[in-house]
């Protein structure tokens, strides 16, 4: 059967042109963001914690996607998936060195504060509270504001190590055509992939889920991690999907591609849904005052409609359309599906950020649309800089033009 694409009587999508987003996105991006860290250190009281707050919104957002991006490079490095060399570059630029140093360097208006007690987002620093609260007391030799700066560190220096030696391999073959670097890839691309869901635990708990120190879930850590797989696999589908008319993905990607790429998808919504109700019942079931409040200050203020509609549209959603076949091979259905999943994970991102911050109910505000456009452009900027400095199929896998000669 024949990989030609352009033989498909259906009408490929409207290109989604990363190389657009550079310089501009970065010249535009970066104003907002000075903006926002402006606002931050000389606002003060409740308009410093909500502007703060949009900030850390818009970051986890574009960072899960960064992360997530990392994972699917490890897990492509273990199984050498072909389903996964149309998105490889993708993932290499998105959870790359150069892109996680970036994400580094934007975290610092939040974790420098930290550091320095200063307790506008993250109250438990707060001194006071620290010797005062028993439960601060027992989580002190770990939740504590050293620990919390020395462990972010760790995150993002063993991320920016593993996948730049990841990408030096990849780069050492196309020169050398030697198969030993796969050999020394799949070796490192294992335990890599694990150190990514401990790390993604680890540092999802530090950020997110410290917010409310109160709370703790044995869940949350792989929820967050399928969360970011969702929202990295979602935009490089929908960036994949929506270029294939073009030489560097016509005639080499074909429906029995975009038809595993679509059963990703599928099983990351499945998991999703898993792991959300797993931790519901867990909660339910315990019935525990430090654990069931997650939920409760949730039922409040309008919150549980977003509840619903992460509900309905991260899982039940793409589950049926998903299911469908046609979809799954047809890249303008795929590309849809994919970026109304990316909608959904910023939604659910919100979700989960949020009301710890605004206790008031879901209010959006003209900052969280701020920060989210404005570290946007910037990750999407240094992205599409990578991006035009390489070849979008790998050339030291040939798997693809195999096929297609086949």
């Amino acid at each position: 059967m024949s990989l030609a694409l352009d033989q498909n009587p259906v009408p490929t999508p409207a290109r989604i042109s990363l190389d657009k987003m550079f310089p501009s996105g970065i010249f535009l991006g970066l104003i907002g963001t000075i903006i926002m860290i402006a606002l931050i250190f000389t606002s003060h009281g409740a308009t410093k914690t909500s502007i703060a707050g949009s900030y850390l919104f818009g970051w986890i957002f574009w960072f899960g996607i960064s992360l997530g991006s990392f994972g699917f490079l490890t897990l492509y490095h273990t199984v050498q998936g072909k389903w996964m060399l149309p998105g490889l570059r993708i993932f290499e630029a998105g959870g790359g060195p150069i892109a996680m140093i970036v994400m580094f360097l934007l975290f610092l208006p939040i974790s420098v504060p930290v550091l320095l007690h200063q307790h506008f987002l993250y109250v438990w620093v707060d001194p006071h509270l620290q010797a005062t609260e028993a439960i601060l007391k027992w989580k002190a030799p770990y939740l504590n504001a050293t620990g919390w700066f020395i462990r972010t560190f760790i995150w993002f220096g063993s991320w920016i190590a593993i996948s730049a030696g990841l990408i030096a391999s990849t780069k050492r073959q196309e020169k050398s055509g030697s198969s030993k670097e796969i050999v020394l890839r799949n070796n490192w691309g294992a335990p890599a992939l694990i150190w990514f869901f401990l790390s993604a635990t680890f540092c999802m708990t530090d950020w997110v889920m410290s917010l409310d120190y109160r709370w703790f879930s044995t869940m949350f850590g792989l929820w967050s991690a399928i969360a970011v797989g969702i929202g990295a696999f979602s935009f490089a589908t929908m960036i994949v999907c929506s270029n294939m008319d073009r030489d560097v993905y016509k005639n080499l990607i074909g429906p029995d591609v975009t038809r595993d790429m679509g059963n990703i998808l599928f099983v990351l919504a499945m998991l999703w849904a898993y792991t959300s109700f797993a931790q519901f019942l867990i909660i339910w079931s315990g019935n525990l005052p430090e654990t069931n409040f997650y939920y409760v200050e949730r039922s409040k203020f309008g919150w549980n409609a977003i509840g619903l509609v992460t509900m309905v549209g991260q899982y039940f959603i793409p589950f049926v359309a998903l299911l469908t076949p046609r979809n799954r091979k047809i890249p303008k259905n795929l590309a849809f599906i994919a970026g109304f999943m990316l909608v959904m994970h910023l939604v659910d991102v919100y979700l989960y950020v949020m009301p710890a911050i605004r206790q008031n109910g879901p209010r959006p505000t003209g900052w969280d649309f701020l920060a989210l456009a404005s570290i946007g452009l910037l990750w999407l900027g240094v992205v599409s800089g990578v991006l035009r400095k390489t070849a979008l199929i790998p050339t030291f896998d040939t798997r693809l033009e195999a096929s297609h000669g086949h």
